[in-house]
């Protein structure tokens, strides 16, 4: 067997894998694409990780996005944002929940040892780069909703953000 019929095999079988553990994490839209890009998503990172490269690049191929940090500032009024933290630690986001007015600046920080990366469940935001501990990340939400999230590597992590 060619290494390129292995390799789709490989992803296959992660595809699989990946849906019934994301099923009780997500559920977007009917016929949003969502889903399909979450699982590709899941499926690359678990590639990537098998095969000791970046989930980063195949990701991205898996049309998730760029990763990066958003900048923060000054919002349109001319005022400071605020930023809100949400910590990692113990394989957990704290708070799992966090309320923030539209506009507001999120701020993860990687406070385990272990690499997390986080991931919107609906593509609402860039997906980060891979965080090492102390390492942060950031976005900018102007839209009110409720966006939930998840580490790509773990993805037993789930957390929720609300934005008014």
């Amino acid at each position: 067997m060619s290494s390129s019929a292995y390799r789709l095999r490989v992803v296959a079988r992660i595809a699989r894998i990946a849906r019934s553990a994301l099923a009780a994490h997500t559920t977007p839209a009917p016929g949003s694409g969502s889903r399909r890009r979450l699982v590709r998503a899941f499926a690359a990172t678990l590639l990537g990780a098998a095969l000791g490269r970046s989930a980063l690049p195949l990701a991205h191929a898996a049309g998730m996005g760029e990763a990066g940090t958003d900048t923060a500032g000054t919002s349109e009024s001319g005022r400071a944002r605020r930023d809100y933290r949400i910590d990692i630690r113990q394989f957990a986001f704290a708070p799992p929940t966090l309320s923030v007015p539209a506009g507001a600046r999120i701020v993860w920080t990687n406070d385990d040892e272990d690499p997390h990366v986080i991931v919107s469940s609906t593509g609402a935001f860039k997906a980060s780069p891979a965080l090492d501990t102390n390492d942060s990340y950031a976005v900018i939400l102007d839209t009110p909703g409720t966006y939930r999230y998840f580490c790509s590597i773990h993805p037993m992590m789930v957390g929720t953000l609300v934005v008014r």
